[in-house]
């Protein structure tokens, strides 16, 4: 069962007044630590303020006035609050800081020894009611030193780091709900940056005779108050400093807070150090150690990072772990997510609790047992008045045994840092708990008949063998509760289960993927710039290698993602070609007017480097063909030169003979396409600007309409080749289709994207061709007579985009190829075109950011005639996050695997299947219109003719009267389309009357239900 604490005792009622401040991602604020001092060095005053009975402020402003009556010293945090009292905490912060960080933290401090009274009274330094100016604050500290200054002038600022503030009276921040309007004064820590962001970047410090004094924590005498009951009896709430004391010098060592600074509620309960309920843990006398986050934050701790499958890992709980041993696991999800395991144990020495407490000048050892649940919770009777200063494992505060798994999520924690809004939203946290119950309640607020009580953390939150939560199973996997999703929801396919028993020493297993869907390699690679890199994948005999261009620089990866080769100013923007030939890595790139090839030998492990500077500033990707005569590069130019580079001279000779040379075009070129297979008998087309060039009928050359952005070149099944080409015309994007030297036809084509991503395919290999589109959030599937794809376009949310040019292969080998595509959160995309829906199991979250992929194959190993063949795909997204993914166990067709179609960048496929003609003149099954319901201002009214055809559509209203008739003509063997706009139309039910009528005398009619919505 559930345990929760209760809202009217939630610290931090602050909500988002907050005042740390940070200047970048994991990096200590500049001001005011840097993790490599191994020392802090802390000063403390006490302060008092002017005498005042106000009643909404508790106390009068003078140390020890907030207790009515004298309640001895059995109490937590007894009068006298002196020197000696405020020592005895900042001890307690000492031995904290020296554990947690494992001797990597040393605390030394000093307590003034007199108390400063400052000139005003508690209220006048508070912020307003709601108000977030924190300057009264500021006001306060700049008094405060400037006193403290004259008043102990042997004392030399200048060799402390942190300075606090021990003010009489107590906090703002536990709220009770007791007063309309609180003027206690908020327990926070100021930075420097806060003190800029109150005073102006001129702030450089508040001027001490030795020194500069630019940050200040602000903290009470005690948490402890007097509650009225309902009978008017007196009640003491006991919660003392201690947690609060060691929260904020966290701040200030960067820490940011872990609750949710927008409301004040609890995020990650127990589980760290920097959550309300971790602060007031045992009435605040001590809280849990630093949770696996906040370790590595601090530089204090490293993680292991899995990212194959495992079977058992072994990780040991802190206190028991020698330096060899694992503490924390890291398993990434993307570049920028990733869970974080550690062991959490209350008693991990077996010898229940034991504290060290300073009562007066005695300190001794209280040994606590743990209560019936088996778990520990310590009493203010428990200390008999004293101050605990030390504990031999603060993890007893956590609130059970066992695994703890967290997702960390840095691209929130990028996001929201420097607001210090980490956990503010409670479905999107930058640090999670992922709860083994089942059940994520940290933070959730419930009611019940004794009040408002806000969830918190359980030792059923915790992961182990044995656990007794209802929909607890061992596993945390994509099915379980919670699942292994990334933030956005999408498949991360990793596996962690086989959670062993309680225990120091705790193991588990991590497995990527399912069936044939399994992640490789997850890595990031220490590129020299973020940002979208080119991609290509060459085999490798049973391997491969991958080149990534890294700026200007050809990067060489191998199968286990380690960098292996760094060719310096290897390609300008052009996207690098490669192949694998004759059992040799080719790789070519363009540096300015200079071609630049790299090769490596298999069989003899030897590297060549060669190059060729053109007289002709080389512009378009370049082309690799395989031909009868050997390997050639096929390039354009910048003044419309198409040339043809012989490989073998290249290499040979350093010194490249020009198969070809020609000027094709007037201006830069675009784009080359070459057929495959015979040289002396090839055929190429090329884009530029708005001229087109093929290479047939005595090499003619025509001009289209528009701007040319991209082509594929088809060789159909009769061996006839058709030109597709993307072309933008005052920002109106068209497809032309050129058949040999006819253009077919010519459709516009709607389109939010301001990319020209496309690739083509016979999705289905019945020998249809088929244009897949990228359109931003949509992707569109046309055949060649402009007609949409049924179930097509298919959209993802709005604030997804997808990215590139979609990629074709049949996964599951059951012959029908799916569209492979990314979107620019990281995640991958499996469509299945028959019906529009995602395959099993997709998206996939790969990285975090917009990413390169590409599709390729390697031969596996086997003894049999026929080869067989596994289908990977490659991804590396902006943040340098590296991922090969095995798709499945079968290897169907794929059609288009890179952004340009294949990793030697020549856009051409050649269709193996002859068409299929439906030979009914017209399916009456196969007219519909869609949208339906129309909310737009057009629907397409879609139907199938097996001839040329003439289309008439007389649309009508439910009282028969005619609202448009539409003239068309129809394409015989397509789907085909005639749009209605129905701008100027009223909502309504409508028919639309569809009659065809073919040139050899063929008819057909058939009405439809046209739904109409505004």
């Amino acid at each position: 069962m559930k345990n929760y604490f209760f809202w009217f005792i939630l610290l931090f009622g602050l909500s988002s007044l907050s005042a740390q401040s940070y200047s970048k991602h994991f990096a200590m604020p500049q001001n005011d630590f840097s993790i490599k001092s191994d020392s802090l060095r802390i000063l403390a005053v006490m302060v008092e303020f002017q005498e005042d009975k106000y009643d909404g402020t508790i106390g009068n402003g003078k140390f020890g006035s907030h207790y009515s009556k004298n309640y001895g010293d059995t109490i937590l945090d007894p009068l006298p609050h002196d020197a000696n009292y405020f020592s005895d905490h900042l001890l307690f912060a000492k031995n904290y800081f020296q554990k947690v960080s494992k001797g990597k933290l040393n605390i030394s401090y000093k307590v003034l020894p007199e108390v400063i009274t400052v000139s005003k009274t508690m209220r006048e330094y508070s912020p307003g009611y709601q108000s977030k100016d924190l300057k009264p604050l500021a006001n306060l500290s700049e008094e405060v030193w400037k006193l403290a200054d004259q008043k102990f002038s042997n004392i030399d600022f200048s060799k402390f780091d942190l300075f606090i503030i021990f003010h009489a009276g107590v906090s703002s921040g536990l709220d009770l709900g007791m007063f309309s309007i609180d003027r206690n004064l908020p327990s926070l820590y100021l930075s420097n940056n806060s003190f800029k962001q109150i005073y102006g970047n001129q702030f450089s410090g508040f001027a001490t005779k030795s020194g500069l004094i630019k940050n200040t924590m602000i903290l009470p005498e005690t948490e402890s108050r007097e509650l009225q009951m309902i009978d008017n009896s007196v009640s003491l709430l006991q919660i003392t400093i201690n947690g609060a004391l060691v929260a904020n010098i966290a701040s200030h060592l960067g820490l940011p807070d872990l609750f949710d600074t927008e409301t004040g509620k609890s995020a990650i309960g127990r589980f760290g150090l920097m959550d309300g309920q971790a602060i007031i843990a045992n009435n605040g006398m001590f809280p849990p150690s630093l949770s696996a986050w906040e370790k590595i934050f601090l530089g204090w701790d490293k993680p292991i990072e899995i990212s194959n499958d495992a079977n058992r890992i072994n990780v040991k709980t802190n206190e028991i772990a020698k330096l060899t041993d694992t503490t924390i696991v890291k398993i990434p999800i993307n570049s920028s997510e990733y869970y974080l395991i550690e062991n959490r144990q209350q008693d991990a020495l077996k010898n229940n609790l034991v504290l060290t407490i300073k009562k007066g000048n005695e300190i001794f050892k209280q040994t606590i047992l743990p209560d019936t649940s088996g778990l520990f919770y310590l009493q203010p009777k428990d200390i008999d008045g004293g101050v605990i200063i030390d504990v031999d494992e603060f993890d007893a505060a956590v609130p059970g045994n066992g695994i703890v798994i967290w997702h960390i999520d840095e691209k929130i924690i990028d996001q929201k840092i420097s607001e210090n809004k980490i956990n503010a939203d409670l479905f999107n946290k930058g640090v999670d708990v992922e709860e083994a119950d089942g059940i994520q309640d940290i933070g959730e607020i419930f009611y019940s008949p004794f009040g408002t009580i806000i969830g918190e953390g359980t030792k059923e939150d915790f992961w182990f063998a044995g656990n007794k939560a209802k929909f607890y199973k061992n596993s945390f996997s994509p099915t379980s509760k919670p699942n292994t999703n990334s933030n956005s929801g999408a498949n991360s396919f990793i596996t962690i289960d086989s959670f062993s028993a309680n225990g120091n020493s705790m193991s588990f297993n991590v497995s990527f993927g399912k069936d044939g869907l399994k992640s490789l390699i997850k890595t990031k690679l220490p590129l020299m710039k973020n940002g979208k890199h080119e991609l290509l994948a060459l085999t490798n005999n049973f391997t491969y290698d991958l080149f990534i261009l890294d700026g200007s620089d050809l990067v060489k990866v191998s199968s286990e993602g380690k960098i292996i080769k760094r060719i310096k100013n290897f390609s300008d923007e052009n996207r690098i070609a490669g192949v694998f030939y004759e059992g040799v890595q080719y790789v070519f790139g363009v540096y300015g007017d200079t071609l630049k090839a790299y090769s490596f030998n298999l069989s003899n492990n030897e590297e060549k480097f060669s190059r060729f500077r053109s007289l002709h500033l080389i512009s378009t990707p370049l082309v690799l063909i395989n031909t009868s005569a050997g390997l050639h590069v096929f390039a354009g130019t910048q003044d419309g030169y198409n040339f043809i580079i012989r490989v073998f001279d290249l290499f040979k000779y350093d010194l490249a003979t020009v198969a070809g040379y020609q000027q094709v075009t007037k201006s830069p070129v675009v784009q080359i396409v070459r057929q495959f297979d015979t040289f002396n008998d090839s055929y190429y087309s090329v884009i530029s600007g708005n001229e087109f060039y093929q290479s047939i009928n005595n090499n003619i050359a025509g001009s289209l309409v528009g701007n040319h952005k991209r082509i594929v070149v088809v060789q159909d099944f009769n061996g006839d080749y058709i030109n597709i080409i993307l072309s933008d015309a005052d920002g109106k994007k068209h497809f032309d289709i050129i058949k040999n030297n006819n253009v077919i036809k010519s459709f516009e084509v709607y389109s939010e994207s301001s990319g020209y991503d496309f690739s083509v395919a016979d999705l289905f290999n019945d020998g249809k061709i088929f244009i897949i589109q990228n359109d931003v959030n949509k992707i569109n599937v046309y055949d060649l007579n402009g007609s949409m794809l049924e179930k097509f376009p298919i959209q993802i949310a709005s604030e997804k985009i997808f990215v590139g040019s979609p990629l074709i292969t049949d996964i599951d080998k059951d012959g029908i190829q799916e569209i492979i595509i990314s979107n620019n959160k990281g995640e991958l995309y499996a469509i299945n075109p028959k019906d529009g829906k995602m395959l099993d199991g997709f998206p996939i979250q790969i990285g975090s950011s917009e990413m390169n992929i590409q599709l390729f194959n390697i031969e596996l190993p086997t003894m049999g005639p026929i080869p067989t063949y596994k289908p990977l795909v490659a991804t590396i997204d902006n943040d340098n996050f590296l991922s090969i993914w095995n798709l499945s166990n079968m290897q169907g067709k794929s059609s288009w695997i890179s952004k340009y179609g294949n990793a030697s960048n020549n856009s051409f496929i050649k269709i193996d299947n002859q068409p299929k003609i439906l030979e009914e003149y017209f399916p009456v099954q196969k007219a519909y219109n869609w949208p339906n319901p129309v909310y737009g201002n057009s629907t397409n009214i879609r139907y199938y003719v097996s001839e040329d055809s003439k289309v008439t559509i007389r649309i009508f209203d439910l009282a028969g009267s005619s609202v448009a008739t539409i003239y068309d003509n129809a394409k015989g063997g397509f789907e085909n389309e005639t749009k209605w706009d129905v701008s100027n139309i009223q909502s309504g039910i409508y028919y639309a009357n569809i009659l065809v009528e073919s040139i050899s005398g063929k008819s057909a009619t058939k009405n439809i239900k046209i739904a109409v919505i505004k």
